[in-house]
């Protein structure tokens, strides 16, 4: 569960590829979302304008809802579209980016995500004009954990 800067809804995700909004003030549900696989991933901008949401197939190989993330208009409390993983920057890009951990950078910029379940790849998403712009294999000798961006200079 993640609240919005202002504490008025909560991001909630969990296990089984479940993705919804909360509103605080209401208290109620206000949306919903559901992602093949489980174990789902979220990422909020700074502005609490949109959150992206990303969840791990269950099988493999992998089925092609889990090779995407989903972009969710908190304001609007509704889908904005899902977008495809697959093939993004150019033939080297895996035919399956599984969607692991992500996060927005400080500036609201750009949605940074590892793939899962093996955290070696790393893919760059241009938020405003919604288009990769990079991609990153880093081998099977580099296991990522996690991404923290907070001590990143601007």
């Amino acid at each position: 569960m993640i609240p919005t800067s202002d504490e008025a809804k909560y991001l909630l995700y969990g296990q089984s590829g479940s993705f919804g909004i909360y509103d605080v003030a209401g208290d109620s549900v206000v949306f919903t979302h559901y992602m093949v696989g489980k174990n789902g991933r979220v990422a909020l901008t700074p502005d609490d304008r949109f959150a992206f949401y990303g969840s791990p197939g269950t099988v493999l190989p992998p089925d092609p809802g889990s090779s995407a993330f989903a972009v969710i208009d908190v304001v609007a409390n509704s889908l904005d579209e899902v977008i495809d993983t697959r093939f993004v920057i150019d033939a080297q890009t895996p035919e399956w980016f599984e969607v692991g951990s992500m996060v927005v950078t400080p500036d609201g910029k750009y949605l940074v995500m590892l793939d899962a379940p093996w955290a070696n790849e790393l893919l760059l998403f241009d938020i405003e004009n919604k288009a990769f712009v990079d991609y990153i294999d880093f081998g099977r000798d580099v296991e990522l954990t996690n991404i923290d961006l907070r001590t990143v200079n601007q």
